[in-house]
């Protein structure tokens, strides 16, 4: 079992290893197709660095960034594949089905973020940009804020969808129990408050859209926890 584990742990670090110098190998191309929609949105877009070793930090950003999305999946697989051969057959059902879940989620976020979201969040703060008679606000984009803002939307927008799954299968194990989050509700949306304010880039609006996206992730927590107790009490009764 310490020797599968060991190869297991070892695969993963060559995969993530070789996605690294994949995505540094192909930086530029990559970079382009991560950031077409803000250099169409700005009709023509330079990256700039104003530190000595920012450009190649950005570069190691961007690789650590995307190879942690790249080998996601094959991570997921590695945890099956170990516990897999110790579970009965309807528990591999069910861990089978939640990761495929978790994999399906996955790939539709990353969709959604790139379709959707990032580009209306770069269009949003594009606006900014004013020229007149009187002044101007231009705006020049320096290439590792503008990475690091990325990773930091995408891995939130991720760990929230994720959660969601993690969250059905503790209220659905009794490890989260409708009485407990009744007591602690207050503690919970403090804690939605803290952690929106921490996760997110420091403007005002980006930190009160965290907020409430965490503070919605509260109160589905609740929902399905209020489902899931009335699903018991309605059990019990039959």
């Amino acid at each position: 079992m310490i020797f599968e584990l060991k190869a297991r742990l070892l695969y993963s670090l060559i995969s993530f290893f070789f996605s690294v110098s994949f995505v540094i190998f192909f930086f530029e191309e990559i970079l382009l197709l991560t950031t077409k929609r803000l250099i169409i949105e700005s009709y023509s877009l330079r990256f700039i660095y104003t530190e000595l070793t920012e450009a190649f930090e950005t570069i190691l950003l961007f690789g650590c960034g995307s190879a942690i999305l790249l080998v996601y999946p094959l991570i997921l697989y590695q945890i099956w594949a170990f516990f897999i051969p110790s579970c009965y057959a309807t528990e591999r059902k069910q861990i089978t089905g939640y990761l495929f879940c978790s994999i399906i989620i996955f790939f539709l976020s990353i969709n959604l973020l790139h379709i959707l979201i990032i580009p209306e969040i770069w269009k949003f703060f594009m606006n900014y940009e004013t020229q007149n008679l009187l002044y101007s606000i231009e705006h020049e984009t320096r290439i590792f804020p503008l990475l690091h803002s990325l990773f930091r939307i995408i891995f939130s927008f991720l760990i929230i969808n994720q959660s969601q799954l993690v969250i059905y299968l503790a209220i659905s194990k009794n490890m989260i129990s409708w009485k407990n989050l009744q007591n602690n509700r207050r503690i919970l949306l403090i804690l939605a408050i803290l952690i929106g304010s921490l996760v997110s880039v420091p403007e005002i609006s980006v930190q009160f859209a965290t907020i409430c996206v965490f503070l919605l992730l509260i109160e589905i927590i609740f929902f399905m926890s209020a489902l899931s107790n009335n699903y018991q009490v309605f059990s019990k009764k039959e």
